[in-house]
């Protein structure tokens, strides 16, 4: 391909290359598709439960109901660790830890 814009099309329009769940962009293979994910979509990943979320609301919302997660009893957050509730400055002290 000569220009970079019809080789990215082609990955992503080929049954024969890697998508990005996320946002849709194709790579040449699964390596380089999981090094994507991995720093594009870092603000999205669970590192807890190793998935990566469309959204970081829907990382918000896994933490949140997932048993493997803290929850604060309080503000009804999740969050991937009681210290992580901590470090964002919520002093509240009552949590749910499971």
């Amino acid at each position: 391909f000569r220009e970079q814009d019809y080789l990215d099309e082609h990955y992503r329009g080929s049954p024969a290359h890697p998508n990005c769940h996320v946002c849709g962009k194709g790579f040449k293979t699964d390596v380089l598709c999981a090094a994507h994910l991995e720093s594009a979509h870092a603000e999205q990943t669970c590192v807890t439960c190793r998935k990566i979320f469309e959204s970081v609301d829907a990382l918000e919302e896994h933490w949140r109901v997932s048993p493997l997660h803290t929850v604060c009893v309080r503000c009804d957050k999740g969050f991937p660790t009681l210290e992580a509730h901590m470090e964002v400055g919520f002093a509240h002290s009552t949590f749910i830890d499971v």
